[in-house]
């Protein structure tokens, strides 16, 4: 009993460092829970409950994750859509002087935006791997949400009025979805840390 009690502990923790799946760990459990004896049996059930809700946050953050990358693809590619076709109007001989400043002046607005969610993936990629990068994170979406805002006035009345608008929308979806996932880490952090002394 102590070798598979020992056993599950150090699966437990290879299980909190992402080495084993927790449907692994789930049969360790089981195999543990065969063994006839009351006390152990409340605390593998407690530990099994937080370990379950450590599941459900990474199920939620990858979700999190998803969606993330989801908005930053979805922003890109009608960032670079529009350069694009300026693009190919100001190589055009015929069609370049038909571009006008307001149109040539919304690429350079396109153009950060693109660079702008490209710098959301990057932090969001670091901070799944390094917390620390929270700060950065949020204060880059801020000022991001800043920025849209700034293109909004600059826009407003123009044809090109939704682009910074959709932008904005998108930044608070990602900052809210941010804020949610440190809220998970946090909390899964902490449960990481009792289970890590064993």
């Amino acid at each position: 009993m102590v070798l598979s009690t020992r056993n599950t502990a150090y699966r437990t923790k290879a299980y909190l460092h992402h080495e084993i799946s927790y449907s692994e760990l789930g049969k360790d459990f089981d195999k543990l829970a065969e063994i006839k004896n009351n006390s152990l049996s409340v605390n593998l059930s407690k530990i099994w409950k937080d370990l379950e809700h450590i599941y459900q946050i990474d199920q939620r953050n990858a979700e999190i994750g998803q969606e993330i990358k989801k908005l930053a693809d979805h922003s890109i590619s009608k960032s670079n859509e529009y350069i694009r076709l300026v693009s190919e109007k100001l190589a055009d001989d015929d069609l370049r002087s038909k571009v006008s400043k307001l149109e040539r002046l919304v690429i350079i607005r396109a153009n950060e935006n693109t660079s702008s969610n490209y710098e959301i993936k990057v932090l969001f990629e670091q901070l799944k791997s390094d917390f620390r990068v929270k700060a950065s994170m949020l204060s880059f979406l801020e000022n991001s949400i800043q920025n849209a805002e700034i293109g909004k006035k600059h826009l407003a009345g123009t044809p090109f009025e939704t682009m910074p608008q959709a932008s904005q929308q998108a930044n608070f979806r990602v900052r809210e979805l941010t804020l949610e996932y440190i809220k998970n880490m946090e909390a899964s952090l902490y449960r990481t840390k009792i289970y890590a002394l064993f």
